[in-house]
């Protein structure tokens, strides 16, 4: 299963290094979450066989389950840091699910300091966060939520919103298609 662009290139990258390509999958049956990840898997040569209507992990599992075969290998290349909605859920249906970080999300540790300022004088007509470890980072690199009151939060969808509420925030917005098209149409529309 792959949940992001990041994971594709990640995984194809280790992959290659270790001397093999798209034939060392065999007949595995490939799941993506969203149309940006099963189109970076088609520049592999790879056509993913789920790509749910809802891009996010418990859409993955609702389609998967009725289909899921008895005592499942699931690899799942990812995000160092990562909701563990996927692998508990499919391991509760029977699949062993091998979950391996692709990549790590680095945080920007310099700039906060300006950055805060530069909301705090209203530089910014929104802040877009694209998943729940960008609302975590940025938080963390400013040092509070404070800018962040200063400024309209878009969010590409549901989960990354319940996040940015967990920070006792409110986003703006929140793309409907769950993509980065998705959510510059939805800031474009709230603008226009």
């Amino acid at each position: 299963i792959f949940t992001s662009v990041n994971g594709v290139e990640h995984f194809f990258a280790r992959l290659h290094h270790a001397g093999k390509d798209t034939r060392a999958l065999g007949y595995a049956k490939i799941a993506a979450i969203g149309t940006a990840t099963r189109d970076r898997l088609r520049t592999y040569g790879i056509e993913a066989d789920l790509v749910p209507q809802e891009f996010r992990a418990e859409a993955v599992v609702d389609a998967l389950r009725p289909i899921l075969p008895p005592r499942a290998h699931i690899l799942l290349p990812r995000a160092q840091e990562a909701r563990d909605v996927l692998p508990a859920s499919l391991s509760a249906h029977g699949a062993t699910v091998d979950v391996v970080a692709a990549y790590e999300t680095v945080p920007e540790t310099e700039h906060g300091e300006e950055l805060a300022a530069q909301m705090m004088d209203g530089a910014f007509d929104y802040v877009t966060f694209t998943s729940s470890s960008t609302v975590k980072n940025l938080v963390r690199m400013l040092g509070n939520i404070t800018p962040l009151q200063h400024t309209k939060i878009a969010c590409i969808g549901p989960v990354t919103a319940e996040t940015v509420k967990s920070y006792a925030l409110m986003p703006a917005m929140t793309a409907m298609t769950y993509t980065i098209d998705g959510l510059v149409d939805c800031i474009r529309e709230s603008v226009e």
